[in-house]
C-alpha cells in the first residue's frame, strides 16, 4: 500500500456498482428460469452445458450482465467468466487453460493469440477511452491532466504490457507533461480500487470504470487531441469443446440486446 505523507488513507468500501439494467427485450427473450440441467427424452436431468469466457477486467460489469441475458435466452446453458488483464488471459489461453471465448481490451493483445493459433478470427465489438479518476473528496484538487504532474501527486496506472497501461503511456507521452506514476497495477480494476480507497490522488482508467464506480470517484476528461482509445475484439478458442455454443455466444455479443448493455455501460461502437 502506498502511504500518504500528509494523512492516512480513507477506508472506503469498494463498491464497483454497475449502472447496467437489462433491456426489456432481454427480459422477454429470457423469461424462462435457468435450471441446473435439461430434461432428456426420458425425463431425466442431463448435464448443464457451459461456455467459459476469458475477458478483460474492464468488461466485468457489462459481460456479467450479458452472460445473465445469454443464460436467460438459452435455458440449461451456464456462462463461466474469468476476468483479468488482457495480456495475462492471452498467456493462459496459449498455455492451454480451458477457454471457449476470449475478449481483450485491445487488438494488439488479441493479435498475439491469433498469431499463436489459439483463437479464430476476431470481431471488434466495442470501444473505450482513457480518462482520469480521482477520489470523491479529490484531496489533491485535480481538475485536469496537468494536475497529475504537480509535485507530490500520487498517480496510479496499469502495467505497460496491459492495454490500459499502454494507453496511459501513450497519453503521458503525447501530453509532454512530467507525469511520473508511483504504482503500476495488474489491471484497471486494481487502479480504480486504489483511487476509491484514497491510496492515490488519481488513476488513469477507462471511462466505463468511472461510470461503474458511481459516486465513489470523480471522472476528469483527457483532452481529445491526446486521449487514447481502445477497440475490444472477441474470438472463439480453436480448442473449444462446445463450438456451436461458442459461436452462439459470439453472435449474442454482437446482437442488439448485448450491444445495448455495452452502450449503457459507457462503451462506444467498435
Amino acid at each position: 500500500m502506498i502511504q500518504r505523507s500528509m494523512k492516512a488513507p480513507r477506508r472506503l468500501s469498494v463498491s464497483l456498482r454497475s449502472s447496467v439494467s437489462l433491456p426489456a427485450a432481454i427480459a422477454v427473450a429470457g423469461a424462462g428460469l435457468l435450471v441446473t440441467g435439461c430434461a432428456g427424452a426420458d425425463g431425466a436431468a442431463t448435464e448443464e452445458a457451459t461456455v467459459t469466457v476469458l475477458a478483460a477486467a474492464s468488461l466485468t460489469q457489462s459481460f456479467t450482465a450479458i452472460g445473465t441475458a445469454f443464460e436467460q435466452a438459452n435455458p440449461g446453458v451456464r456462462v463461466v467468466f474469468s476476468f483479468g488483464p488482457s495480456s495475462g488471459l492471452v498467456s493462459q489461453v496459449i498455455e492451454g487453460a480451458p477457454a471457449d471465448v476470449l475478449a481483450t481490451a485491445n487488438t494488439a493483445t488479441m493479435q498475439t493469440a491469433v498469431d499463436a493459433g489459439v483463437v479464430s478470427t476476431p470481431q471488434a465489438f466495442a470501444s473505450n477511452s482513457l480518462t482520469i479518476a480521482v477520489p470523491a473528496a479529490n484531496p489533491a484538487n485535480i481538475s485536469d491532466l496537468a494536475g497529475l504532474a504537480e509535485p507530490g501527486v500520487l498517480v496510479a496506472v496499469c502495467e505497460p504490457q496491459v492495454p490500459c497501461g499502454a494507453a496511459a503511456q501513450e497519453v503521458i507521452a503525447a501530453s509532454g507533461l512530467p507525469i511520473e506514476p508511483v504504482t503500476f497495477d495488474i489491471d484497471v480494476k486494481a487502479v480504480l480500487t486504489k483511487v476509491i480507497l484514497d491510496e492515490v490522488d488519481a488513476g488513469m482508467v477507462y471511462a466505463t470504470d468511472v461510470r461503474a464506480a458511481g459516486n465513489d470517484v470523480i471522472g476528469i476528461s483527457i483532452p481529445a487531441d491526446i486521449s487514447a482509445s481502445v477497440t475490444y475484439p472477441i474470438a472463439g478458442s480453436t480448442a473449444t469443446g462446445v463450438p456451436e455454443l461458442t459461436e452462439r455466444f459470439l453472435d449474442f455479443v454482437m446482437s442488439p440486446p448485448a450491444q445495448e448493455i455495452l452502450t449503457q455501460s459507457g462503451f462506444g461502437s467498435p
